[in-house]
């Protein structure tokens, strides 16, 4: 228990644009943009930030696609306020912005503008080799568990961020982006040539250090970088963790449950929620959970029903 930890390592490939067309600080902290929102539900932040996204092999040897590019309309040091700035309520003035509230809710810090408006296309690897875990550091149920992820342990995933990159880079190329594409934004403290594998493998290493100390943590993401060129933040930890009670036979001494979800060597427990997956979905987790909920929930249902013999083995549907 506790071993086969697996996540999403997801490592961003930012763009300067020349319009102010995207999801970026001056767009979110507009009190018209918030008045907009909060009495018509219309304008810029009624849209969802993540307009696409690809599913692509990265490899002629995978069977099927390895890598997922998401493409947000908004700055790596956005992307974040963005995911958890819920909307404010209707009882709120109107003079506490969206952006404020975004604030509040992410990251309880300012949101910081940049010269220029910017898109980003975050690469992550669906299906990851390398293997993390979750430990008790003490007998105390009330301390935080140490969590080592282990990003990039396994080489392979790494090969599959650096084509993922690479890709998203020959997207930014095309005609679609060339009257508002300004560049790429670069770490300026990676000394190997932009164009350079070894350019793009240094910068997602420094990824997965800044994710793997956000996880150890606990946070949400780690802290900005106040001295890089664009406010670098560690959101690249996906949070599609699973595998630690991973579901399997009794002959496999790695399984913690069986088919039913029933904990080997402990009577009347189950484990019923993302950490079952034995392996990570080449997609977000939230239907195969939502799935071994429903499965289970009939399962026990049924296991405990009065009139479970009468029904001659129907399955009897929960309501969620």
């Amino acid at each position: 228990m506790g071993a086969n930890l697996q996540d999403q390592l997801m490592v961003p490939v930012p763009m300067e644009i020349l319009q102010a067309i995207t999801m970026d600080a001056r767009v979110m902290q507009s009190y018209w943009n918030s008045w907009r929102y909060q009495w018509c539900k219309s304008g810029p932040l009624s849209w969802h930030h993540s307009q696409a996204l690809a599913f692509l092999r990265t490899s002629p040897d995978a069977d099927r696609p390895d890598c997922q590019l998401r493409f947000y309309t908004a700055g790596s040091d956005q992307v974040s306020n963005l995911n958890y700035g819920y909307p404010p309520n209707h009882n709120q003035r109107i003079i506490h912005s969206y952006a404020a509230t975004c604030t509040r809710l992410a990251t309880c810090q300012p949101l910081t503008t940049t010269s220029w408006s910017s898109v980003t296309t975050f690469v992550s690897v669906l299906r990851p080799h390398s293997r993390g875990s979750v430990r008790l550091s003490c007998n105390n149920p009330l301390e935080s568990p140490l969590i080592e992820p282990n990003y990039l342990s396994d080489p392979r995933d790494c090969d599959v961020l650096l084509n993922g990159f690479q890709t998203a880079r020959k997207i930014y190329s095309q005609y679609a982006f060339h009257y508002i594409r300004r560049g790429e934004v670069i770490d300026k403290d990676i000394e190997a040539a932009r164009t350079s594998d070894d350019y793009v493998r240094q910068y997602i290493a420094k990824w997965a250090v800044s994710a793997s100390s956000a996880v150890r943590k606990q946070e949400i993401e780690a802290p900005r970088d106040a001295g890089s060129h664009h406010s670098f933040k560690a959101a690249a930890a996906a949070g599609l963790q699973v595998g630690t009670c991973k579901m399997g036979p009794r002959s496999d001494e790695s399984a913690v449950v069986d088919a039913e979800c029933r904990v080997y060597g402990v009577q009347g427990l189950r484990v019923i929620d993302a950490s079952i997956l034995p392996q990570l979905p080449s997609a977000d987790i939230t239907a195969a959970v939502l799935m071994v909920g429903e499965k289970m929930s009939d399962s026990i249902v049924q296991q405990y029903s009065p009139s479970s013999s009468s029904a001659a083995g129907a399955p009897v549907r929960s309501k969620l």
